[in-house]
């Protein structure tokens, strides 16, 4: 029989969920509701509450289509009834919290771009079998984070272009006043994420609200982060918006009298313009809205940030696995019968008159290999491997702490690394070690080095265990990297030929 847990909390007094091993709290609110008056403010504090209140559910989601473009195809007429603008809302899984307990903290942002996701999660394993507290959380999205809106909107909506980004902080604030209720140290949190989460960690090392909150950071191959919405891109964007649905600049009562369901409808007019290929840029659907460089919540691009020495005392890992997020965003139609010539045309747009010199530079690296093969090593460096190589590099040119970077072996497809933290598809919560036919794949082989070294960093700032090869920190002159494999190693400038070729293409 499961027994239930109370934890008081800076809101009020939370009911969650005793189970075998652990203890889960669900849907605990850090802010208040984001909708009404309090649409594109910053996130504002929760309001307190009377009692008791129960979180054994998970809470609402942001607004949001789901992450496959053809779930954009139509328009809606109401929110899914899992989705809300009242969506500030954090999950904790604690081994305990009777007993002392200081453990670390493991704070966990979603993948999906800035356009979707949210932190429904069961990492129980890893809590259990690493000694820590992970937290997830849920904050706003798309048009409701990230729609910039300029002065002539007034002052106070100057931040709302990283209104969503600015509700993670809001929710490691609440951790900080709030974890050592649940068996955590607030002195050590680890802020990790996949994909759209790794991207939000960067950002988080950029930007001044998140000074002081956490200790240590994991990009986990990092969404876009090449990209710089520059303030100017992002008034562009606002201003197609704005044309949609008819809505002047500096008129924000009407721009809030519109139902969420108006705005994702809005949202969606603006994606559908774009094919989600590669070859016609995927980012432009997904990132129409996005953290923006406004010279304030967020000063610089993070690889800047880093570079002239933001976040200098933090610890970090930077990464990414073999061919990250290729098989679903990126795919041509004819991948696996593609010619050279082929490859070159469908690369050109990109690479323009350094297309010959990289194919051929990728050619000579991997002797035999097919066109096809050659466009997911290309495409997953190009994406992803330079632009997570560029904070690594900024990191050691900022001085301070250095980072750590590593690639695994391991095919992921679109989920990152998380599987091999958290021992499960963390995006869809499935059992990842019965979701492989294979018992001796390389995902499972991994999982036993990656989520040790992981909760290594959240406890001791350094990813070091005895399952692993001594992992250094990184270097301009080594350039070590730890390659997660059957045989893990330390590899110097691994796949330095290629990192060549695209030098000074992100």
């Amino acid at each position: 029989m499961s027994l239930e847990e109370i934890v008081e909390t800076t809101g009020g007094r939370v009911r969650g969920l005793r189970r075998q091993r652990s203890l889960i709290f669900k849907g605990i609110p850090y802010g208040d509701d984001t909708g009404g008056p309090n649409r594109f403010l910053p996130p504002q504090p929760v309001k307190p509450w009377a009692g008791v209140r129960d979180v054994r559910q998970f809470g609402p989601s942001a607004p949001q289509f789901g992450f496959e473009p053809q779930a954009s195809l139509n328009n809606i007429a109401t929110l899914d009834p899992g989705q809300s603008e009242d969506c500030l809302v954090l999950n904790i899984c604690t081994p305990g919290i009777r007993d002392g307990g200081h453990r670390p903290v493991m704070f966990w942002c979603h993948g999906g771009a800035y356009s979707a996701g949210n932190g429904d999660l069961d990492p129980e394993r890893i809590a259990c079998r690493e000694d820590v507290v992970v937290v997830s959380v849920n904050h706003r999205l798309n048009v409701f984070g990230h729609l910039a809106l300029d002065r002539s909107f007034g002052e106070e909506f100057a931040s709302a272009g990283n209104a969503g980004v600015l509700d993670i902080a809001a929710a490691l604030q609440w951790v900080r006043d709030n974890i050592a209720g649940f068996g955590g140290d607030p002195d050590r949190v680890l802020i990790f994420g996949v994909s759209g989460g790794g991207s939000k960690t960067a950002h988080a090392l950029a930007m001044p609200a998140f000074e002081g909150l956490f200790r240590s950071a994991i990009v986990m191959a990092g969404h876009d982060l090449w990209k710089r919405n520059t303030i100017e891109a992002a008034e562009r964007t606002t201003n197609e918006f704005l044309a949609i649905l008819g809505v002047a600049r500096g008129d924000i009562a009407k721009l809030r009298a519109f139902s969420a369901a108006d705005l994702l409808n809005a949202f969606r007019q603006m994606g559908s313009r774009f094919d989600p290929a590669w070859g016609r840029p995927a980012w432009k659907f997904w990132d129409k809205f996005s953290p923006v460089i406004d010279g304030c919540t967020l000063p610089e691009h993070p690889a800047d940030a880093l570079a002239a020495g933001a976040s200098r005392e933090i610890e970090l890992i930077v990464g990414l696995d073999r061919h990250d997020h290729f098989a679903r965003l990126h795919a041509a139609e004819d991948f696996g019968w593609m010619s050279m010539d082929r490859l070159r045309e469908y690369l050109q747009p990109h690479l323009a008159d350094r297309t010959a010199e990289v194919t051929t530079a990728y050619a000579q690296a991997s002797p035999g290999a097919t066109p096809s093969s050659l466009l997911a090593e290309i495409v997953t460096d190009f994406d992803w491997r330079i632009p997570a190589l560029r904070l690594v590099e900024a990191k050691a040119e900022g001085g301070g702490r250095l980072a750590r970077h590593y690639f695994t072996a391991w095919t992921s497809g679109a989920v990152g690394t998380s599987p091999l933290v958290f021992d499960r598809l963390a995006a869809h919560n499935d059992d990842y070690l019965d979701s492989y036919v294979e018992p001796y794949d390389t995902g499972r082989a991994l999982t036993g080095q990656v989520s040790p070294a992981f909760a290594a960093m959240a406890r001791d700032g350094n990813p070091n265990h005895s399952g692993l090869p001594r992992w250094p920190v990184y270097s301009l002159e080594n350039r070590e990297t730890m390659v997660f494999d059957f045989n893990s190693r330390v590899e110097n400038d691994f796949n330095g030929a290629q990192r060549e070729a695209l030098r000074g293409l992100r």
